[in-house]
């Protein structure tokens, strides 16, 4: 299934899903949400989401060095995959992991976070999709609370 996830045989992957009865934990679907992101197969990030329960528990699952899978596809400037994962509800925060380092330093703390990279790689139209969907959500987040009071 990785093998089909990370070449993009988006067709290899919904016939595995559908024939092989395949059910998902978090950390399987975490290794095949991060590999689409990673490679921006963009029909293979939707497969997978539709299928996994709870897609949003996926979203903050690092990989071993710390970044989410909207990083990733931010980093990697992969527009549709990261509309994706925003569409399905990845959170904007950055994610953040402790990495041991030696005695002399000590513990040094990592940040990813998606709008700094896209800056950083000059991903114009990625950071204006993360600003946009941030300020979507702070209309939303407002409104409510305005609705409750």
């Amino acid at each position: 299934m990785r093998t089909a996830v990370e070449f993009g045989h988006a067709r290899v992957v919904e016939v595995i899903l559908k024939e092989g009865g395949i059910k998902f934990n978090k950390e399987s679907a975490g290794v095949l949400v991060h590999a689409s992101a990673e490679h921006g197969h963009t029909e293979i990030m939707r497969i997978l989401l539709e299928r996994i329960k709870r897609p949003k528990k996926i979203f903050d699952i690092p990989r071993n060095d710390g970044a989410a899978p909207l990083y990733i596809a931010a980093e990697k400037g992969h527009y549709d995959t990261l509309r994706i994962l925003l569409d399905f509800g990845a959170s904007l925060q950055p994610t953040r992991r402790r990495v041991k380092s030696t005695r002399q330093f000590g513990d040094t703390k990592m940040i990813f976070d998606a709008f700094e990279v896209a800056k950083e790689k000059k991903h114009a139209s990625i950071f204006k999709l993360l600003e946009d969907v941030k300020a979507e959500r702070e209309k939303k987040k407002s409104s409510k609370v305005c609705a409750i009071q």
